[in-house]
């Protein structure tokens, strides 16, 4: 597995490093394959994105599906591919750090990085 996580330590809902990491792929994978049912299943009750650069924030499971129909919609459309640069986990978070090549134009692409936690 990539990145740093602590031993094996794990919570008393079962929760450990392995896990989360386990989760944060399959999540990866259903947004890959534009799944939004089973992507939404992956993620809490009340999830939260946070999207630092542009000072966003999305609250609440509505509000996450409805990025995510833009999302598939109109960037997914125009990637080309995907290279995992490292994830970092412990039993309480994980965060992932993915290149995503973007087509700009029917020639051209557009590489840029997407961080998730």
């Amino acid at each position: 597995m990539n990145g740093d996580h602590q031993g094996s330590r794990t919570t008393r809902s079962g929760w450990n490093a392995e896990r989360m990491l386990e989760l944060a792929n399959r999540h990866a994978r259903l947004e890959g394959q534009r799944r939004l049912d089973d992507l939404m299943e992956t993620l809490i009750e009340t999830p939260v994105y946070e999207f630092p650069v542009q000072g966003l924030a999305l609250r609440r499971g509505a509000n996450v599906r409805r990025y995510y129909r833009q999302f598939f919609d109109h960037y997914m459309s125009r990637v080309s591919g995907a290279r995992l640069l490292g994830q970092w986990a412990d039993e309480s978070a994980v965060a992932r750090d993915d290149a995503i090549p973007r087509r700009t134009s029917a020639a051209a692409c557009d590489v840029g990085a997407v961080r998730g936690g």
